[in-house]
């Protein structure tokens, strides 16, 4: 459906507010406006808009593609300071002086709006929509720690990442998962349970009102909070929900070739490879909100959720 500018303005005033619903600017034709810098075709209920090209020169972690029996000593490195604004500095802190500070950041218009911070949470077999998770502790030795995009509105109000359909979906798909470990036996003989120990976190700690997507400045502000959350935490295993929280954390690896003829990286080519955050393995698989309205793609999401639980059981055999 073509919006003439007219019907776009009453859009806009309305609150009404979409990547695609963009005025074309004056002098420009409809071809020099559309954006080539969307990830791939696959959708996402909350879609991002791109990130612009002075947030994705703005790049905290180079990624590296291998196999998880590689190695790579690649570490994470805060943003640049941009020359507009302030960097959240937040590189030395301790967990609890970083939690501090997330708690009471005024970086970005998010905190306006925002009824808390979504610092993150620690996700147990019980957890569901009706037993809310504990607050994430940087003290418990993670098996995997999973990165979403941003909190939904009843995460805002509860801090229950499984409130929402999209979270029940993924407490469900947690739960399935560990019902497939097996007893161990420790060395002095006893039995123990083999269950995953997970944490949740959000690339970008505040809700966005009315839905709207987090802009550019947003999601770069956020960043060093994320960047220090992955070091403190030591995580054996990263889960990354969706390709907008991908583009979060890996700004770089939007597009592929040369600058004039770079093209969008397909996301089963995405799912596919193994990356690393600094020495961490980095798997990525479709967003619960995604397989909402996309179910025939649930079994590739369990194969990517296997394939990330087969090596972190890997790392503890």
């Amino acid at each position: 459906m073509h919006l003439n500018t007219r019907q776009l303005k009453i859009l806009q005033e309305m609150g009404l507010s979409h990547p695609y619903l963009a005025l074309p600017a004056k002098g420009k034709s409809r071809a020099q406006k559309k954006s080539t810098d969307s990830l791939d075709s696959v959708p996402n209920t909350f879609a991002a808009p791109s990130l612009s090209a002075e947030i994705v020169s703005s790049v905290f972690i180079r990624p590296v593609l291998a196999t998880p029996s590689q190695k790579s000593e690649h570490a994470l490195s805060p943003p640049p300071k941009a020359t507009n604004y302030d960097t959240v500095e937040v590189s030395t802190l301790s967990w609890e002086e970083l939690k501090d500070k997330a708690l009471t950041c005024v970086s970005c218009e998010l905190s306006k709006t925002r009824k808390q911070v979504c610092f993150g949470s620690r996700i147990d077999s019980s957890n569901n929509k009706s037993i809310p998770p504990a607050a994430i502790n940087c003290s418990d030795k993670l098996d995997w720690l999973i990165v979403d995009f941003i909190p939904t509105d009843l995460e805002d109000q509860t801090q229950n990442p499984l409130l929402a359909e999209s979270g029940q979906l993924l407490g469900n798909m947690l739960r399935a998962l560990r019902s497939l470990g097996k007893s161990k036996t420790t060395k002095n003989g006893t039995q123990r349970e083999n269950s995953l120990t997970i944490s949740l976190i959000n690339a970008v700690k505040c809700h966005a009102p009315g839905g709207r997507v987090a802009s550019n400045l947003e999601i770069h502000q956020c960043r060093p909070y994320l960047i220090r959350q992955i070091e403190l935490l030591k995580p054996k295993t990263i889960l990354i929900l969706g390709s907008h929280a991908f583009k979060a954390v890996f700004p770089l690896e939007q597009k592929e070739g040369l600058t004039d003829g770079a093209v969008a990286i397909p996301f089963a080519r995405i799912r596919s490879e193994t990356r690393f955050i600094g020495t961490i393995p980095t798997f990525i698989t479709y967003h619960p909100s995604y397989l909402l309205t996309h179910p025939e793609d649930k079994s590739k999401a369990w194969h990517d959720l296997f394939k990330a639980y087969q090596h972190t059981e890997s790392l503890s055999s």
